[in-house]
C-alpha cells in the first residue's frame, strides 16, 4: 500500500474535488502515518492458494458508496494490517483519534485497561490501545 494509491483511491483519480475530499484525504494519510505501514508494496505469503496467477501482494481494498442526495461518490478505503505488529496499529489508531479530538481515551477503556494503563504510565511507559 503505497500513499500515491492511497490518494488516487480516495480522489478517484483527482475526480472527486472539494473540501470534504481534501479533509478526508488529511485523516486518511495522517493515520498511515500514526500507524507506520511502509509505504511500499507488502510480500505476503499464500500457502493454501498455488496458483501462479494470484497477487503475492498485499491488496489495498476500497469501494464507493453511491447516496441519492450527492452525486459524487463516498470512498470507503480499508487499510490492511496484515503482518504488522498489533500493538503498533492499536497505539497508531489510539494516537490519531486523540490527535484529532475524537476519542477520550481514558473514558474508552475499561476499568481493568485503565488500571494497566495507570501501572504503565508509573513506570514511564504510555501506551493507550483501543479496540
Amino acid at each position: 500500500m503505497t500513499r500515491a494509491k492511497l490518494e488516487h483511491a480516495w480522489s478517484l483519480g483527482s475526480r472527486l474535488q472539494g473540501p470534504y475530499v481534501e479533509k478526508g484525504l488529511q485523516y486518511l494519510l495522517q493515520l498511515h502515518d500514526h500507524i507506520q505501514i511502509s509505504d511500499r508494496e507488502l510480500q505476503i505469503k499464500v500457502e493454501h492458494d498455488d496458483r501462479s496467477d494470484t497477487p503475492k501482494t498485499t491488496p489495498l481494498m476500497w469501494n464507493y458508496e453511491m447516496r441519492s442526495e450527492d452525486p459524487s461518490p463516498l470512498t470507503k478505503i480499508y487499510l490492511h494490517v496484515h503482518g504488522e505488529n498489533d500493538l503498533k496499529i492499536a497505539t497508531g489508531v489510539a494516537h490519531f483519534m486523540e490527535e484529532i479530538g475524537m476519542v477520550d481515551t481514558d473514558s474508552s477503556l475499561s476499568p481493568s485497561t485503565q488500571k494497566r494503563r495507570k501501572t504503565r504510565k508509573d513506570r514511564g511507559l504510555h501506551v493507550e490501545p483501543v479496540f
